[in-house]
């Protein structure tokens, strides 16, 4: 459980043995498996306000990130990026040229 849920998705829960990704889909299923009213004192206009809000967030916060790492690609070389998934050669080859040369590529052509 170091990287991710076993499909390396996150965030994710095991619950039971199972396991949920997506925070959407794991508060859905947390609010059907033990049967929580999150939203139940609310009105539907409220209701409606709070999905907007989330949604909302959500989206931007998504927009954000990806325009960050669209402009930086400096990230894709650490342990947070691709660099855990090579070994020897490659992941030299990767941190020290490769990464760089994406990088070139793509402020081009922005």
């Amino acid at each position: 459980m170091t990287k991710g849920s076993s499909k390396g998705q996150i965030p994710f829960i095991e619950l039971n043995g199972r396991q949920f990704a997506d925070s959407n889909v794991i508060i859905d299923h947390l609010i059907q498996a033990y049967n929580l009213g999150i939203d139940k004192n609310l009105t539907t206009r409220e209701r409606a306000e709070a999905r907007a809000i989330h949604v909302l967030i959500e989206e931007s916060l998504f927009r954000c990130v990806q325009s960050d790492r669209g402009r930086n690609f400096s990230w894709l070389a650490t342990d947070r990026g691709f660099l855990p998934y090579f070994t020897g050669v490659k992941k030299f080859l990767f941190e020290k040229i490769l990464a760089k040369k994406l990088q070139g590529a793509v402020g081009e052509e922005q």
